[in-house]
């Protein structure tokens, strides 16, 4: 009798712990119905806590919510040359690139862009790489992103980075929505 109480208890935790392992997701959040979409409009905003604007936008697409393609616009970068990096940098074009789901709110991405100086000419080009994770209610987005610099002539489909891997701020993005009349 007593071994049978020992089997019967264990059955219980083992059924208990089925469904917990089985709402745990990838992003570690067992909020199963929290699914976040990445497709949407977002600006950029200084943090969670202060939508200030900080003059970023993107927009996720896609006919899939488990990938699709990103552009962004930075029309207002106080700094073209990137830290240093493009020294003659006027401007830097839109970033294009592309997303993949890696859970229930998170994403990995990947966007290219030129830095363009005053007669036009392409100066280098920068890749962005990072991670996306929604907050719970799907309104933010907190992007991590670490840079990988070219200088012509250099393909960044086809050779390594002059400057690999160089870490870039996280930054916020608030999702925009419609508002109804």
């Amino acid at each position: 009798m007593q071994k049978l109480r020992y089997v019967l208890a264990g059955m219980l935790m083992l059924g208990l712990a089925i469904p917990g392992a089985a709402l745990a997701d990838a992003d570690g959040d067992s909020d199963k119905g929290r699914r976040c979409s990445q497709i949407g409009t977002y600006f950029g905003v200084v943090s969670r806590e202060d939508t200030t604007l900080t003059g970023v936008a993107w927009s996720a697409m896609g006919k899939s919510e488990n990938h699709g393609t990103n552009l962004l616009n930075w029309e207002n970068n106080p700094d073209p040359s990137l830290g240093g990096f493009f020294p003659t940098a006027v401007r830097t074009s839109w970033f294009r690139g592309n997303w993949d789901r890696t859970g229930n709110r998170g994403f990995v991405y990947t966007l290219l862009g030129y830095a363009i100086d005053d007669e036009n000419n392409i100066v280098g080009m920068v890749r962005f790489k990072g991670d996306i994770t929604h907050t719970r209610d799907c309104k933010f987005e907190q992007i991590t992103a670490m840079v990988d610099i070219y200088y012509p002539p250099k393909n960044p489909f086809a050779d390594d980075p002059d400057v690999p891997d160089f870490p870039f701020p996280d930054q916020w993005g608030i999702r925009t929505h419609v508002e109804l009349p």
